[in-house]
């Protein structure tokens, strides 16, 4: 085989890995796009069944398993605000500390509501499709990056993090990053007096603006 004909078989072998990548990378924001349709699916599902059976629902999101799920609740639903959240775990762990020492004098602390329960409510995944755990495809790193509600002080990037909707027909705005990979972005808004979903490629703009803001559009 001579130099001339290894540069051709070199650059030929070059041709097909390169339009080999550019196939998967295709795929890869194809699948994207699905799994953020998936994500808006459930929001505008949630809304949508909220208002029509006069009942609190929730999407709940699993940053850490990259999974999502429909619930219904029942009873008295109490949302606590992240910092204030992020203030009783502290306290928490100031009271362990003085019920180590000696002569401490420490007050109760009340148990920890168990899991599918918010507040005084009982909270369960509803029947049929939307109520299946959807976790997100392992090919191409697909998952949630971060999510933005309205309850939250902030981004929220790794745990559970809901996005509840209530009975009077509204719910939370927010905001849900989906990503993969590649980086690729594509962002889920939540409008929570119309219920209204989009879905947009790229990083939303200011979406801790958006969540806090009473009402409008964006």
């Amino acid at each position: 085989m001579t130099l001339i004909e290894v540069l051709v078989a070199l650059a030929i072998i070059a041709l097909i890995m390169a339009g080999g990548i550019g196939a998967f990378r295709r795929v890869s924001k194809s699948d994207l796009r699905e799994e953020a349709s998936r994500v808006s699916a459930a929001l505008r599902f949630a809304f949508d069944r909220a208002a029509g059976t006069a009942a609190h629902h929730r999407v709940v999101f699993d940053l850490d398993g990259e999974a999502f799920v429909v619930e219904r609740c029942e009873g008295r639903v109490t949302l606590r605000r992240g910092l204030e959240a992020h203030r009783d775990e502290m306290l928490d762990q100031v009271r362990a500390a003085l019920a180590a020492s000696p002569g401490a004098q420490v007050m109760t602390v009340a148990d920890a509501p168990p899991p599918g329960r918010v507040g005084a409510a009982e909270c369960a995944p509803v029947k049929g499709a939307q109520g299946k755990r959807h976790t997100f495809r392992s090919r191409g790193g697909l998952g949630i990056a971060r999510a933005f509600v309205a309850h939250h002080d902030g981004p929220v990037d790794e745990g559970m993090v809901t996005v509840n909707f209530f009975p009077t027909g509204r719910g939370e705005r927010a905001v849900v990053e989906v990503t993969d990979a590649e980086e690729n972005v594509y962002s889920i808004s939540l409008e929570g007096l119309t219920g209204r979903v989009r879905l947009r490629e790229g990083a939303f703009a200011r979406p801790e603006e958006f969540v806090r803001r009473a009402g409008g559009s964006k």
